[in-house]
């Protein structure tokens, strides 16, 4: 669950701890005029259902996605009661608003939203800061005979018909979009998970301040390779990778057995004299596109 810290701040709330918690949270804002959910109304309206019946009766919800239980049976219908309830209280923002979930949250028109993690990319996008503008906590159950915390892990296979017309290449594609650069780069623009161990999204490793320069963010693909910083007073050169102990243009990166380039306050020098295109070669980069920590187009 995504909640707003501003709004939780205002209202003198605590993270909920208990689902008894998470509506008495509800009824709180009600009263003072603000909506505690959002609810998509175009997809996935469904997550609250399933939420509501995972944390009530995990058994229950695994049998149903088998077809092995019924949706009359009594805890199925007692979760879509509760729901309705919940409803009816005013719980959830209007179902015909078009305004995208983030800005909701941004603005705080609603003051918690249960989405997956790929929200947070979306978080990123309106410059929002973990910690800060926004937090989030495990959805409580709604059973509190239920010990263990539920969640949904959301998969999908990728399909290829056999004999098809491009059978090959459909499969070759597959391999590549499950491979390490394309799952890196895919965790990397969305800020979300990547599907394969192999890989690690790139995350700021380091953060260096200093009263002569701005903050500036480095990162690394390289799931082994460590920054280190530079003695404090030199306030020009970035870190380098603990790979290399000398201070060559180029070296190879024991993590994932590349070349990098050594890293400028510009960007990364190809040439010797003016920051390159990025690419394959542009292993250990700064987060910004201009080499300076800022935001990507």
């Amino acid at each position: 669950m995504y909640y707003s810290k501003p709004v939780f701040k205002e209202f003198d709330l605590s993270v909920p701890t208990s689902f008894a918690d998470l509506t008495d949270i509800a009824d709180k804002l009600v009263a003072a005029g603000k909506v505690p959910f959002h609810q998509m109304n175009i997809i996935f309206e469904f997550v609250w259902f399933q939420a509501l019946l995972m944390g009530y009766a995990p058994d229950v919800y695994d049998k149903l996605s088998k077809g092995e239980a019924k949706y009359t049976d009594e805890a199925v219908v007692t979760v879509a009661n509760k729901w309705s309830e919940m409803i009816g209280k005013k719980y959830y923002i209007d179902p015909g608003s078009t305004t995208d979930p983030q800005t909701l949250l941004k603005t705080g028109e609603v003051a918690m939203i249960y989405m997956g993690t790929f929200f947070t990319g979306q978080l990123n996008s309106l410059n929002l800061v973990s910690g800060t503008d926004y937090g989030v906590f495990l959805f409580p159950n709604m059973n509190p005979d239920v010990a263990r915390p539920q969640m949904a892990l959301e998969t999908g296979p990728l399909l290829v018909g056999k004999g098809s017309e491009h059978e090959t290449a459909a499969l070759d594609y597959s391999s590549w979009w499950m491979g390490t650069d394309a799952q890196e780069a895919w965790a990397k623009s969305r800020a979300t998970s990547r599907s394969t161990p192999r890989c690690r999204a790139m995350t700021p490793r380091w953060r260096r301040s200093s009263r002569t320069s701005p903050t500036r963010r480095w990162t690394s693909r390289c799931t082994r390779a460590t920054w280190r910083r530079r003695p404090t007073r030199s306030t020009r050169s970035p870190p380098r990778c603990s790979a290399s102990s000398s201070p060559t243009a180029a070296t190879r990166c024991p993590g994932c057995r590349r070349s990098r380039r050594r890293p400028t306050r510009t960007g990364l020098r190809t040439d010797g004299r003016s920051p390159g295109p990025r690419g394959p070669g542009d292993h250990h980069r700064p987060a910004g596109n201009d080499g300076r920590g800022g935001p990507r187009p």
